[in-house]
């Protein structure tokens, strides 16, 4: 009973974030739902229809929004449940994992679930309808799973790479981590050779499904790796690392208290002689290999850190599991062992996720705000259009979604000629750096749509080259003006759509 009272006020709190920050779903999102309501209609796994790429960076998730809009439901809908009862379950594992044991471990798990609950990376980005949580849920499940039984057997040993290999169907980067935990499986367990082998394989028999998966890929897209991996490649290393580096940075300073309480239950846990070692070895190496792989890949340019929503979820399983055992170092004077560091430790959490909260508000409406607007102008094309045109656009979440109409992304995540054959702009955020001008405009599409649309109340034909220099070559190309006119349309809500429209060649 006091578990399933902590979780509902759990619950309550993290909602309670959510409202502040004005979650909802973000461009992006509308990208997994082309790709699911495609597929659910019959035309496979596509964002165009009859153009095979693989623009999604989540398999499993896309693959679940696809089951549930075959069942009929509102895809818009549904993902926003989905992620964000997977959000919901994120402090709720917690909770269960060290709830049940004496009252100083359940305090320590209840203070580890609220921060993780309230925190403004899980409340937000589990309500986008992204794939974020997912991926985050599934790697501290396995993390349980795997530390939560001593010694293994290769029955549960299998369980917990069930779950690793649905946090690899998650998102690809956590194939990482596989690394880590076989070497933990090998040399933690204090077995025979041959037990541990067994241990081994059980956690490495689930894989097989993907290694399926990659086959899959191979044979319907032609290429072993998702588009989004081409979108990112042959780009300087050292641009990508310096975005990583930057990306890091702030969220070290975002989050400064947590990961010094972490560090600090860290290095504690490891010279204490009565702790055992080999878990906190194993939880150090996860969040450092979860830090490098997101600088390695540039980090991202969205608000509160979502690649770094895992390391978070480690962060809290060891704050709950190091808490737990720090208040045995406090004397248990008037009952006060387990009130004195909870007080001070929920204080420093609270304050941290507060701050975090107030600065980051003010974007994550924004984010939100535009995906609604831009859904808008989606809707605008999808009225006033022919079925047959074709458009090209910076955003390719909500206004080709609503539109219906097939689109090029123009910075080539869902384009594999772009993404492969495309030039790069080093200055650009990550993920907005390619660009093929010659490409979009012998394809010639009927509509160029300006990312500045639905946003404003007048006419801007301002373009800001970090996020959008691809619009902008194609805008101060020659070419440009003599295949297009350029049209601004206002909509019933005052806001302004600004385009190029193909002339017609007749």
């Amino acid at each position: 009973m006091t578990i399933t009272i902590a979780a509902v006020l759990l619950c309550l709190a993290s909602f309670f974030v959510v409202q502040i920050l004005g979650a909802g779903l973000v461009d992006d999102t509308y990208i997994f739902l082309r790709y699911a309501e495609n597929f659910a209609s019959g035309h496979g796994p596509v964002f165009n229809p009859c153009e095979r790429v693989e623009g999604y960076s989540s398999p499993l998730w896309m693959v679940l929004l696809t089951i549930v809009g075959a069942c009929g439901a509102d895809l818009v809908v549904a993902s926003r449940v989905l992620s964000s009862l997977l959000g919901f379950g994120l402090p709720l594992v917690i909770l269960l994992a060290f709830g049940r044991g004496k009252t100083d471990q359940f305090v320590a798990a209840l203070a580890a679930a609220a921060f993780l609950a309230t925190h403004p990376t899980n409340a937000f980005w589990s309500w986008t309808g992204m794939d974020t949580a997912l991926f985050a849920f599934l790697s501290l499940l396995t993390l349980i799973l795997v530390v939560g039984k001593s010694p293994l057997t290769p029955s549960s040993a299998g369980l917990a790479g069930l779950a690793f290999s649905s946090s690899a169907l998650a998102r690809p980067e956590a194939l990482a981590f596989l690394p880590v935990y076989l070497f933990y499986l090998y040399f933690s367990d204090t077995g025979s050779a041959r037990e541990r082998l067994r241990v081994s394989i059980g956690f490495l028999a689930p894989l097989v499904f993907v290694a399926v998966h990659f086959g899959v890929r191979r044979i319907y897209y032609g290429s072993w790796l998702p588009n989004t991996f081409y979108a990112k490649a042959n780009i300087e290393r050292t641009v990508l690392l310096s975005s990583g580096a930057e990306y890091l940075l702030s969220f070290l300073a975002a989050n400064f208290i947590p990961v010094i309480l972490f560090a600090a239950l860290l290095i504690l846990a490891l010279v204490r002689r009565q702790t055992p070692r080999a878990p906190w070895l194993l939880l150090a190496a996860l969040v450092f290999t979860a830090i490098s792989t997101t600088v390695s890949l540039g980090g991202d340019h969205f608000p509160l850190h979502r690649f770094l929503l895992p390391t978070l979820a480690f962060i809290s399983y060891g704050l709950a599991r190091g808490f737990g055992e720090l208040t045995h170092w406090f004397p248990n004077v008037a009952g006060l062992r387990i009130a004195i560091p909870t007080v001070v430790v929920i204080a420093l959490l609270g304050v941290s996720n507060s701050l975090l909260v107030q600065r980051s508000a003010p974007e994550t409406h924004a984010q939100v705000e535009m995906a609604e607007r831009w859904s808008e102008v989606g809707l605008w094309f999808h009225d006033n259009t022919a079925p047959d045109a074709t458009m090209a656009s910076i955003v390719v979440g909500a206004i080709p979604y609503y539109s219906g109409l097939e689109c090029i992304d123009l910075l080539g995540l869902t384009d594999t000629t772009i993404s492969r054959d495309g030039s790069v702009y080093p200055e650009g955020a990550v993920g907005h750096q390619r660009y093929h001008t010659d490409y979009v405009l012998s394809r010639q599409p009927t509509y160029i749509v300006f990312n500045q649309s639905g946003l404003y109340d007048e006419p801007s034909s301002r373009i800001g080259l970090r996020h959008a220099y691809a619009l902008w070559d194609i805008i101060q190309d020659p070419r440009a003006s003599t295949l297009y006119n350029l049209r601004t349309v206002t909509m019933t809500n005052a806001r302004v759509i600004l385009f190029l429209e193909l002339i017609d060649q007749g």
